[in-house]
């Protein structure tokens, strides 16, 4: 009899523990979600502020994409050396050869400038290093970091509007978003207000280099096929909603089930008109 409620007694221990683990680990795997979310939530904001800064200072938002206009969009840099340096923190100066492709040769594995003054010494000292994986550039529910040429990939592009070739439309066409390879807005562009104009979207749609011009980093929506926003779709995918940032630098939740004329006249600067 005593090994009989022996074993029944274990039994209820392993039930209990297993009770507890069912609870436990979805609990644990919410909150790590939660933190990735709240990270990824972070770097859009800050993503979306820099953009913000450069429109302070030069009266105009970035063009999506810089370097030499002789070379093709793809070829191009993104937009992000342009916000580099109003990005929060002050990161150190970006080396580029930007008359030369994002990914010729001179710019492989890009690399950052720091300069100091050692303890005591009145000339300042210049230091080259290449740059890190710049972890702010990805969503951290990617999982591993992803680079090309050495140079890692980013979740975050630029809204360019309606239809694939809206990066190349010009301020006044129809479906125009914030983002085009040549175009630049200024804040008077923008009928329906900067709160309600998404910049930058989160995806996880054929994510590329964060250097790289082109759609890695400045993309239209594919209007023939809606739904746009969750796995597996062009926007979102890496969260249970879609994370995106206003003009006004303001973070939105998109959800899945966003209706697909209301997310239209989002990613325009001419909203439903």
């Amino acid at each position: 009899m005593s090994k009989r409620i022996r074993a029944i007694e274990v039994m209820v221990v392993v039930a209990v523990i297993g009770a507890l683990i069912a609870l436990v680990i979805p609990a644990i795997l919410a909150a790590r979600e939660a933190a990735r979310r709240e990270a990824c939530e972070y770097h859009l904001k800050q993503l979306g502020l820099g953009a913000l800064n450069y429109s302070d200072c030069y009266r105009v938002f970035p063009a999506g994409t810089t370097g030499s206009r002789e070379l093709a969009p793809e070829e191009r840099f993104s937009w992000y050396p342009s916000i580099w340096v109003f990005i929060q923190g002050k990161p150190p100066k970006l080396l580029l050869d930007e008359t030369q492709a994002w990914n010729g040769d001179v710019n492989r594995w890009p690399k950052v400038e720091y300069k100091y003054n050692d303890l005591g010494e009145p000339t300042e000292r210049t230091t080259i290093h290449p740059l890190p994986s710049f972890r702010m550039f990805a969503c951290p529910s990617a999982g591993r970091t992803e680079s090309v040429l050495g140079i890692s990939v980013t979740h975050y592009v630029g809204m360019a509007g309606l239809g694939l070739k809206s990066p190349e439309f010009d301020l006044d066409q129809a479906g125009s978003g914030v983002w085009g390879y040549d175009r630049q807005i200024k804040t008077s562009d923008v009928v329906d207000g900067l709160s309600t104009t998404i910049s930058l979207i989160e995806t996880n749609s054929n994510p590329g280099p964060w250097l790289a011009g082109g759609p890695p980093t400045v993309r239209g929506i594919d209007i023939a096929s809606a739904p746009y926003i969750g796995k597996g779709r062009q926007f979102g995918g890496l969260h249970s909603v879609c994370p995106s940032v206003m003009l006004d630098g303001s973070v939105h939740h998109l959800a899945n089930e966003t209706d697909p004329a209301v997310f239209s006249a989002l990613v325009t600067i001419k909203g439903r008109d």
